[in-house]
């Protein structure tokens, strides 16, 4: 049979048990909503830890008394570090007139002489944006000759990177109960489709259609259902975000990649459910 033939029969179902049908489709788009929220989170979080990131930097604070020659080849031997894209220089009046900026004038107006140092800046390479390497090349920054101190703000980065780790692995676990959960309202769902057409299974079995014609009717029907809520929570979530963006949340949505993958996620999920529903025999 054609699969004009399946869709059509497929939808049909859908539309036949209303009751069942709505139950579903509330409770899947909830799940997936939830799911949705996480994921809309998790991805702000992890677009502010790259902005962040992008805006990391490690001090190279210089020793006293270094000649121009020498200021001019420790950054030679800077760039040549693995991981290093650039070494601004840093004077100590731009030093004292940055701090200024942030404390304000009258805070410093005692001063005698000013107390900072030059320094490096260095800014990373996106890959080496990460705590673990910015502790290997602030390792590598320490060990050269005329360096005084190195600082590279490791409390935040560590806290950065957790807070990150963390909503992964919250997503994680909500994934799986969104799967189960999910899988379980949509077969029970099915079960009830099947039970309503027992009847017309078995007249379409006795006319030759077997057990591959259910499995195919049923497998379009779990497509269509999960495929729609997760459209529907995909809207639903939509709306939430401009609400909250209304209020001067700065958040972006989900990208047009991770929309489709989550509409895609539905579409297998509800697959998946409708094989193993029409895996079941009739009765």
């Amino acid at each position: 049979m054609s699969l004009s033939f399946f869709l059509k029969e497929s939808v049909s179902g859908f539309f036949r048990e209303k009751g069942s049908t709505f139950t579903s489709l509330v409770s899947l788009t909830f799940f997936f909503l939830i799911f949705g929220i996480f994921l809309l989170v998790t991805y702000n979080l992890y677009t502010f830890t790259q902005k962040v990131k992008s805006r990391m930097e490690i001090d190279v604070y210089l020793q006293e008394g270094l000649t121009q020659k020498e200021t001019e080849e420790l950054k030679d031997k800077i760039i040549q570090l693995e991981g290093v894209d650039q070494a601004i220089f840093r004077s100590k009046e731009k030093a004292l007139q940055e701090l200024k900026g942030y404390l304000g004038q009258n805070i410093l107006e005692g001063l005698e002489s000013n107390p900072l140092p030059s320094s490096w800046v260095i800014k990373l390479k996106p890959a080496y944006q990460n705590l673990d390497k910015m502790e290997r090349v602030s390792a590598q920054l320490k060990k050269m000759e005329g360096v005084e101190e190195v600082d590279y703000g490791r409390f935040w980065v560590g806290k950065i990177e957790n807070v990150f780790k963390i909503s992964l692995w919250i997503n994680l676990a909500l994934g799986v109960f969104i799967i189960s959960g999910s899988l379980f309202t949509m077969m029970q769902t099915l079960k009830n489709i099947r039970r309503s057409r027992t009847e017309e299974l078995k007249l379409f079995s006795l006319l030759g259609a077997g057990s591959r014609f259910s499995r195919k009717i049923f497998l379009f029907e779990g497509i269509i259902n999960g495929t729609v809520s997760a459209l529907l929570s995909l809207l639903v979530l939509y709306l939430l975000f401009n609400l909250f963006s209304s209020f001067g949340f700065e958040l972006n949505f989900l990208p047009l990649t991770l929309s489709l993958a989550f509409v895609v996620f539905g579409f297998l999920l509800g697959g998946f459910a409708g094989l193993l529903s029409g895996a079941e025999k009739t009765d």
